[in-house]
């Protein structure tokens, strides 16, 4: 990759990693919840795919093609759960935002020629 990112691949990285960590908080919140058992478990899966996101973020970011798949996929899961979440939890209309930004700026054809190396 060359060493200029341009601005789509960059937005989609972070984001990405700010997602990531969204859902990692969400993880520490639901072990907190008291629910015993169910608590820990939907927390380790929060973290877990926290970490996932955060990572793929990561591997965009050092330019590696094959981190963009991960990073569509999972904004565009992010993108229509947060959207069913929002009539009743107006805060998801963040998470909503910022993987729809993610969403486009990793399938923009500027993030395809630089994770490709041709600008």
């Amino acid at each position: 990759m060359t060493t200029r990112r341009p601005l789509p691949l960059r937005l989609a990285a972070v984001l990405s990693g700010l997602v990531g960590a969204t859902f990692v908080v969400l993880a520490g919140l639901s072990s907190g919840s008291g629910h015993g058992v169910f608590s820990w478990q939907i927390s380790l899966l929060l973290a877990g795919y926290g970490l996932l996101l955060a990572a793929a973020g990561w591997g965009l970011w050092r330019g590696w093609i094959l981190a963009r798949g991960p990073i569509v996929a999972l904004a565009a899961i992010n993108t229509f759960a947060s959207g069913q979440l929002g009539a009743t939890q107006p805060l998801a209309w963040v998470v909503t935002a910022l993987s729809l930004i993610t969403l486009v700026c990793a399938a923009l054809p500027s993030t395809s020629d630089a994770l490709r190396g041709s600008d």
